[in-house]
C-alpha cells in the first residue's frame, strides 16, 4: 500500500505539469489564430505546437476562446486552419497539405472545412500543390461544399466557386482538369 502512495506522490505532480503544459500550448495555439498576420516565426512556432498535439492525437480537442466562455470553442485542427490561413507564405498551404496526407482516410469535416479557404487565398499554388491528386482534390470539393452549402445549387455552384477568388477563371486554362473536376463533382454532391 506505501509503494502505491509513494508512486502516487510522485505521478501526480508530472501529470498535472503535463496537463499545465498543454493547457499552455493550447492557450498560444488560440492565441496565434487570433493574429491577422502571422509572420513566419510565429507559424513555425504554432505548427511545432500543432505537430506536439498531432502526435498525442489530440487534434479534436475543444479550446474555449477565452477563459470565460464555456459556450464557445473550437479544435485544434480549426485553429491550425485559421494560422494557416492568416499566415503570409504558402508554406502554411504546404504544411496543411502534409497534414491532410497523414490523415488520408480520415473522415474527419474539419479537414476539407480548413483547407478549402487555404484555395481560396491562394488558388493557383493550392492547384499546383494538388495537382491530380483525387484525394486532395476531394477534401478540397468537400470543403467548398460544406463551407458554401446554404448558398449553394446545382445551377450557382460555377459562379459561387469562381466568385472564391477572381484569379480562379483566369487559372481555368492552365488547371481546366481540375477546376472542371471540383465543380462537376460539387453539382453530383448537390444533387445526392
Amino acid at each position: 500500500m506505501k509503494f502505491f502512495l509513494v508512486i502516487s506522490l510522485i505521478f501526480i505532480p508530472i501529470f498535472n505539469l503535463f496537463a499545465q503544459n498543454s493547457d499552455r500550448q493550447l492557450d498560444q495555439l488560440l492565441s496565434y489564430s487570433k493574429i491577422r498576420q502571422i509572420d513566419p516565426t510565429q507559424f513555425s512556432s504554432a505548427l511545432k505546437i500543432f505537430r506536439r498535439l498531432e502526435a498525442r492525437k489530440e487534434l479534436d480537442v475543444a479550446v474555449r476562446r477565452s477563459r470565460d466562455d464555456d459556450e464557445s470553442s473550437e479544435t485544434v485542427l480549426r485553429l491550425f486552419g485559421k494560422i494557416c490561413l492568416h499566415s503570409n507564405s504558402p508554406l502554411a498551404v504546404d504544411e496543411f497539405i502534409k497534414f491532410i496526407k497523414r490523415q488520408k482516410g480520415s473522415a474527419d469535416e474539419e479537414i476539407p472545412i480548413s483547407f478549402e479557404p487555404l484555395f481560396a487565398k491562394w488558388p493557383d499554388y493550392v492547384l499546383i500543390r494538388v495537382a491530380n491528386d483525387k484525394d486532395l482534390l476531394n477534401q478540397l470539393e468537400w470543403g467548398f461544399v460544406n463551407n458554401h452549402f446554404h448558398d449553394l445549387t446545382t445551377k450557382n455552384c460555377r459562379t459561387i466557386f469562381y466568385s472564391l477568388n477572381p484569379k480562379i477563371k483566369d487559372l481555368y486554362p492552365k488547371y481546366k482538369k481540375q477546376i472542371d473536376y471540383l465543380i462537376s463533382t460539387a453539382v453530383g454532391d448537390l444533387k445526392s
